[in-house]
């Protein structure tokens, strides 16, 4: 079982003990960027646990969505890349191919690397592409909010 915590822009400190992984809201549709990552990137790198940086989908516009997340994520060798999706605030939701061409998309971007999909939520499964060779085993696992 993988442990991690999902952080958001709004969460200036977050506790890393007992977890596996710190997962960093950097982007959200085409123009949204999270204010805060130095300070969230700079707690996750000096904890004991992997890092990672999610974009959070929105319907349409995939390629932009991938190209913007590329640009934000401070992403470095050995960090997971994932995808959010949930229902937005208006209740609308990417759909699983947005989903599925977003998870494709960082592979021209980033050589050997692949995404993981649907990080959202506690207790769902996510696939560390970036934690390993491309063709891993999915690995169960949730993500804590600390949030709710």
């Amino acid at each position: 079982m993988l442990h991690g915590v999902d952080v958001s822009a709004y969460q200036t400190s977050y506790d890393t003990d007992g977890l596996d992984i710190a997962l960093i809201r950097s982007t959200e549709g085409r123009t949204y960027g999270n204010p805060r990552p130095d300070s969230q990137v700079e707690r996750a790198r000096h904890s004991e646990c992997a890092n990672g940086f999610h974009h959070f989908l929105r319907p349409g516009d995939v390629a932009d969505q991938v190209a913007y997340f590329m640009s934000r994520a401070p992403e470095k060798a050995g960090d997971l890349l994932a995808v959010d999706r949930e229902p937005t605030g208006g209740g609308t939701r990417a759909s699983n191919a947005d989903k599925d061409r977003f998870i494709r998309g960082p592979g021209p971007a980033r050589p050997g690397r692949r995404g993981a999909p649907d990080s959202t939520g506690p207790r769902r499964p996510v696939r560390p592409g970036g934690l390993g060779p491309p063709g891993q085993t999915p690995v169960p696992g949730g993500f804590s909010h600390p949030h709710s």
